[in-house]
């Protein structure tokens, strides 16, 4: 009988480590699929939200709580959830050309960590939250500004990605739409002048994300870099650093020194990586994750 309960004794221990064990499983494979989805999210490209608070502090006097406030607000529903719908439709257009690519293919896409399906339901839900939000939250003009960017991305998935120097100008667009959507935030004067000059700016760091995603093995999977020669990047980025510099000579609104300290910034991120092999690497990880 003493044997015979060791015996029950033993096989409940046993059932009770393999359920513990099952759930443990059970809660890592929960815990690696909401990893995968916000991974589709793209956090690490989210430093290019930096230009909407540059734009509504270019326009305001001073920071407050208010303006934090609707800053952090607007990050949620523009950045998180409206970019993280367009960050995924992205992904889905893209996986052919990530399958083939050293690095990309491990992305959750072209890994098959998530299916194409599973993608496009989570597209749907984060694309309603931010429209939605965005629509209940901020002023007409900002929300326009969220039809602008989804109009502006929908173009460049179903056109301008498979056409040399049109997908460069498409990406270029919604550099100075940020800094723009940063104005209105705070209802702001349109600065036309300035906002060309970021534009500009955008074209020359597009070129030089071109020629840096040829670094990369694999990169013949993209069609449109075979035909970005680095003599022709090289005349795009020192056409748009003379564009800056035909900006700051007419812009007499804004302070000269605004427009060093850009054209500063333009000139190291657009030159630097020629000269730095720590800064090309450094640029080459986070434009080819």
């Amino acid at each position: 009988m003493k044997t015979q309960q060791l015996k029950n004794n033993a096989d409940l221990n046993w059932r009770i480590y393999h359920e513990s064990q099952w759930g443990l499983g059970k809660a890592l494979n929960v815990k690696v699929a909401w990893s995968n989805y916000l991974r589709l999210i793209r956090f690490h490209f989210h430093i290019t939200f930096i230009s909407v608070p540059l734009g509504a502090l270019f326009i305001t006097n001073g920071v407050t709580v208010s303006l934090i406030e609707s800053l952090f607000l607007l990050y949620v529903s523009f950045n998180i959830l409206l970019y993280g719908g367009i960050y995924t439709i992205n992904g889905i257009a893209d996986i052919k050309s990530d399958e083939k690519h050293p690095s990309k293919r491990k992305r959750p896409l072209p890994s098959r960590e998530i299916s194409v399906k599973s993608a496009i339901a989570f597209s749907a839900v984060l694309l309603a939250s931010g429209l939605s939000s965005g629509l209940l939250l901020f002023n007409s003009s900002v929300f326009y500004m969220y039809l602008a960017f989804l109009a502006v991305n929908i173009f460049y998935n179903l056109i301008a990605r498979e056409i040399p120097y049109l997908e460069i100008i498409v990406n270029c667009v919604t550099h100075p739409l940020r800094f723009l959507m940063g104005v209105l935030l705070v209802n702001g004067k349109v600065p036309y002048l300035l906002l060309s000059a970021i534009f500009f700016m955008a074209l020359g760091l597009v070129g030089v994300r071109r020629s840096l995603e040829k670094d990369v093995r694999g990169w013949e999977a993209r069609k449109t870099l075979e035909s970005y020669s680095d003599r022709r990047l090289l005349l795009l980025k020192l056409s748009a650093c003379f564009a800056i510099l035909l900006v700051m000579v007419a812009d007499a609104s804004i302070s000269r020194a605004f427009y060093v300290a850009t054209l500063t910034l333009y000139l190291a991120l657009a030159f630097g990586p020629d000269f730095s092999s720590t800064l090309r690497r450094s640029l080459v990880t986070v434009w080819t994750r």
